[in-house]
């Protein structure tokens, strides 16, 4: 025996020694575990700060990249004689409306509308989807997340397809007449 508060028990020894448990074995194991812990516990940590930062920066940049709801101006006022007269009625444009499925289609997959009209996609997905025309130029609307939608103004006659980005095989096509 050493002495210590432990006993032998044939050539084992059991109870406390210096290294203040069982062995060196079981202080190594003991040691490995707080590590692993630690490092369990700092990913945690991690992980829950960047989905907190998601969850609250997602509506803002939602909201930020969304486009504005069109507005139209009212008419100015004038003080010369013309004013007297009735202008002619403008055409009042519309606003098309567009599903985004949880079966990745856009319905109605195909929209005539005219130069002035506004199309609407709503995101009923569970997915983040976009609207980018295939010439990449006429209009992309960025990440549309679920239960958001996006806008846009339809400014040029033609014939415009476009697909969501994240996945190619979702195609659709907007006709402005």
């Amino acid at each position: 025996m050493d002495g210590g508060p432990g006993r032998a028990f044939g050539s084992v020894f059991i109870g406390e020694n210096a290294y203040g448990s069982r062995g060196p074995a079981h202080a190594n194991r003991k040691n490995a575990l707080r590590l692993e812990i630690e490092v369990l516990s700092k990913n945690l940590k991690k992980q829950f700060v960047l989905s907190l930062a998601v969850a609250l920066l997602a509506p803002l940049v939602a909201f930020a990249t969304a486009t504005p709801a069109i507005a139209q101006a009212a008419p100015e006022a004038s003080t010369s004689a013309e004013a007297t007269t009735e202008a002619p009625a403008k055409t009042a444009h519309k606003v098309h409306v567009v599903i985004i499925t949880n079966r990745l289609t856009y319905q109605p997959p195909t929209l005539v509308v005219h130069v002035g009209d506004v199309v609407e996609w709503i995101n009923k997905d569970l997915y983040i989807h976009t609207v980018t025309s295939t010439d990449g130029k006429t209009f992309d609307s960025g990440n549309i997340y679920p239960k958001r939608s996006w806008r846009y103004k339809a400014v040029r006659k033609g014939t415009y397809d476009y697909s969501c980005t994240p996945h190619p095989d979702m195609k659709g096509k907007l006709i402005v007449r």
